[in-house]
């Protein structure tokens, strides 16, 4: 793939919010988003009190997923935790 596509895709997947996302979790809270790199955007769903209840939420709807999408859990420091597509 060409290099200034690619660097493309990434700067409008920043630009879609991506960092707020990942690096705006609440205190103690677990976030699930849904990440989707056909329009490069990432939408959160919700914040979890912990992380089981996360994984949960995430575990019981991955297979409504699309191709190019993934839920995603990341901690309040914006380690990701969890990616749907690890399951594959």
């Amino acid at each position: 793939m060409d290099k200034e596509l690619d660097k493309k895709g990434a700067d409008a997947f920043l630009g879609a919010g991506w960092e707020d996302v990942r690096y705006k979790v609440p205190k103690g809270k677990f976030r699930v988003a849904l990440i989707d790199m056909f329009d490069y955007t990432a939408t959160i769903i919700e914040d979890f009190d912990d992380e089981s209840s996360a994984k949960t939420y995430v575990l019981d709807n991955e297979d409504l997923l699309g191709g190019y999408e993934s839920l995603v859990i990341y901690n309040d420091e914006g380690k990701l935790v969890y990616d749907s597509d690890w399951r594959k």
